[in-house]
């Protein structure tokens, strides 16, 4: 089934209420909203109403199953009350307004529940109700199950729906502890029972029964319902999954140099972007190897990658039994993995991988430049003319110094200026092959998170410098890269900050943020959504898009769904046909607050979205980069008077001066030696706010703290701003972006 995985959370806490006792259905919703929204454990889509008055309830129910579709995965859970009516013995479940002598007009009636279900097109629903005291229930019940409960849920259920429920008699069941049971079994994967990784229905339903049972033997959790093959709620994410063969034949062979390289692919697993069961086995194999392994080199070496991998978390014995990773970037590894010293394979470019020793490149007294940015394709292709730019104007200025750099000739050759294309081609692929070929040392670029993923180990592997200007996946602070990679833009925590702030300085009480999915936009909208959450801004929705659809109007359904006052859309060039859509709605900002961010906010927007209208968008905020100090930017547009949009100008253009300047202070073109230099150039030496002006101090033999027009580099260990200054951009009528103020982000 590929369909979506939609979960809707109801529950009442009866404070203070005249016939019910106070229920923690609050505490409950809260607990198993993160381990059903957890992408690696139930991956659903999540809605909550809490002491919602009954009206909306009902609403939200009936559209709840109205709107899923033939392959959704449909959860109801409910936390709450649960009340007989003494002469129909038909079920209710109370609201805070519920008057037990009039259920039929207070409270949510399951008969209205099982006619939503049996019209819903999905027939995957599951339901979960933890409901106690049942009002109308005599108590003389207590040594059996109540048959008048069990008839009700039996009735509530059918062929395509699995109804699960507390206890067999409403009266006796126990706050929290089938909630309790339920969160447990899925977030430690202690109800995958059979071991195959997934955890099903029935495997959820005899593990809440035995916990339930642990604890009180008088609760006793029933089921009802039939459905055609399993239905599989979650995926326990502390399985172990198999290691690539290539890295499992490095880890099992004799030669002591292939176990010690094999250490640092086990690192990269740890440290990328993968399922959690690799990771886990990849820890497991450095343990083994740092404890068990018979030669001392071997042992080192794993010992050394170890303090940066957190220890594995052991798993129930029944729980781990492997299986074949399915997902396409595993699969990618499995055939890509392995990259060994050049002594045992010399292939003409490393294969793509962090398990290598990169090969270490000569000095020929030419230090050879290439680009890989969006010439001409891609989401990200609008911001390609600023950073070309801004190429450009820093080569002109390397290139004007009339002392040169002693020995080292800079060039940029215009066959090594490369497309990057969009990240779910080929083109960056095909582009990097041919700039190895060109024997280039040094790539600026790319533009995007995702395809600095794609070509990251492959470039480092050759031995080349790969310099982005616009990166801002956290992955890359902690990438084993071989001391290779740099980016003179921070990480997203950074502008996640500043926009988080802007958000919440707005004094707006409600936000939906969304972004597209991807290595970007993912880490952005959390470390948004992070900020956000330290103030009393209330975070209703937060979620992702496929950038790629050729319908968004499901997401902005679900945006409309919950009324924000403000919405943040992160995104790249989909973003026009999303805000055209929310305008449709009426979402857009003259209704709502709307905000972007440095990947969509520039003067085309406006345009892109209703060509006849550029004033569509006025009103809209967000994230801008500082496009530099004014000498640079007049210089820029003199340079180039047809930009749009300076976005990463600045950036581009300090990447190739610190490049540069490295190279200088090393004293070869040698990429090594210039890497080792660069993080040095930007910190802890005489501040300089120029190539000329470093370069005197560096030919005096002085240490230098370049600072260019994107502002104050002070690079960390990692090769990376650890701090920046975004700008706060606003649409203007006429479509522009005007810069009224700053932001901060980072510490």
């Amino acid at each position: 089934m590929t369909g979506t995985k939609k979960a809707l959370l109801i529950g009442y806490n009866y404070e203070s209420h005249k016939h019910f006792s106070s229920v923690p259905a609050e505490d409950n919703i809260e607990k198993l909203k993160p381990v059903l929204k957890n992408r690696e454990i139930g991956n659903f889509e999540v809605w909550e109403l809490l002491d919602k008055p009954l009206q909306e309830t009902t609403q939200e129910l009936e559209k709840f199953f109205r709107d899923g579709r033939a392959d959704d995965l449909l959860l109801l859970y409910f936390s709450g009350h649960g009340v007989l009516h003494p002469r129909e013995q038909q079920l209710y479940l109370a609201t805070h307004g519920t008057d037990p002598t009039l259920l039929r007009t207070t409270a949510i009636s399951a008969r209205d529940v099982k006619n939503w279900m049996e019209h819903a097109r999905s027939k995957r629903i599951a339901v979960l109700l933890d409901c106690c005291y049942g009002g109308a229930i005599t108590r003389s019940v207590i040594e059996q199950g109540d048959p008048r409960t069990e008839n009700a849920l039996e009735r509530l259920s059918g062929e395509g729906r699995i109804i699960i429920a507390a206890a067999d008699r409403l009266e006796i069941a126990h706050d929290s502890i089938f909630t309790d049971a339920v969160v447990k079994g899925l977030d430690t994967g202690e109800a995958d029972l059979n071991g195959d990784g997934d955890v099903s229905v029935d495997e959820l339903y005899a593990y809440v029964h035995h916990e339930v049972q642990k604890r009180h033997r008088n609760q006793r959790p029933i089921k009802h319902g039939t459905l055609i093959g399993d239905l599989i709620l979650a995926t326990n994410r502390y399985r172990l999954l198999p290691l690539p063969p290539e890295l499992e034949q490095h880890l099992n062979d004799q030669d002591p140099q292939k176990r010690i390289a094999s250490t640092h692919g086990l690192r990269f697993l740890i440290a990328g972007d993968f399922e959690a069961g690799l990771k886990r086995a990849a820890r497991r194999e450095l343990h083994r190897l740092s404890g068990a392994d018979p030669d001392t080199a071997v042992r080192e070496a794993a010992r050394r990658v170890l303090p940066s991998a957190v220890p594995p978390r052991v798993a129930p014995p029944e729980t781990r039994r492997q299986r074949w990773i399915k997902s396409a970037r595993a699969l990618t590894l499995v055939t890509a993995l392995v990259c060994v010293p050049p002594a045992v394979v010399q292939p003409p470019h490393p294969p793509t991988s962090g398990l290598c020793t990169p090969i270490v490149k000569q000095p020929n007294g030419v230090l050879s430049l290439g680009t890989l940015l969006p010439n001409n394709t891609g989401a990200f292709v609008y911001t390609g003319p600023a950073l070309n730019a801004g190429v450009q104007l820093a080569m002109k200025d390397v290139s004007n110094y009339a002392d040169g750099i002693p020995g080292i000739d800079v060039k940029l050759d215009a066959g090594n200026q490369k497309d990057e294309g969009d990240p779910a081609a080929n083109t960056a692929s095909r582009s990097i092959d041919e700039l190895l070929s060109n024997q280039v040392d040094v790539i600026i670029g790319p533009a995007t998170s995702a395809v600095g993923h794609k070509i990251i180990d492959k470039t480092t592997c050759a031995g080349v410098i790969l310099f982005s200007p616009s990166n801002t996946s956290q992955l890359f602070t902690t990438y084993p890269d071989h001391g290779l990679y740099f980016r003179t833009s921070p990480p997203a925590t950074v502008e996640g900050t500043a926009l988080g702030r802007l958000v919440v300085a707005d004094h707006n009480s409600t936000v939906v943020v969304m972004s597209r999915n991807d290595e970007y936009g993912n880490d952005l909208r959390e470390a948004t959504v992070a900020e956000i959450r330290k103030s009393r801004v209330r975070v209703v929705d937060s979620f992702h898009y496929e950038p790629n659809s050729a319908d968004y109007s499901k997401d902005i359904q679900r945006i409309k769904s919950q009324n924000p006052d403000a919405i943040v859309l992160i995104g790249f060039s989909e973003s026009a046909r999303i805000l055209a859509g929310m305008i449709q709605n009426g979402l857009g900002p003259q209704r709502k607050r709307v905000y972007g961010t440095i990947s969509n906010l520039n003067n085309s927007l406006s345009a892109q979205v209703r060509s006849q209208n550029p004033g569509v968008l006025a009103g809209m905020k967000g994230t801008v980069p500082d496009p530099g100090d004014v000498t640079f930017v007049k210089r820029l547009l003199e340079e180039h008077p047809g930009l749009r949009s300076l976005n990463f100008a600045a950036q581009a253009y300090d990447a190739v001066i610190i490049t540069a300047l490295a190279a200088a202070t090393a004293g070869t073109d040698a990429p090594a030696a210039i890497a080792s230099k660069i993080n040095d150039v930007t910190r802890g030496g005489t501040k300089c706010y120029s190539f000329r002006e470093c370069m005197t101090l560096v030919r005096n033999n002085r240490d230098i703290a370049y600072v260019g027009p994107s502002g104050p580099l002070d690079f960390s260990d990692s090769g990376e701003p650890i701090s920046g200054t975004y700008l706060i951009g606003e649409i203007q009528p006429d479509g522009t972006v005007k810069i009224p103020g700053k932001e901060s982000g980072g510490p």
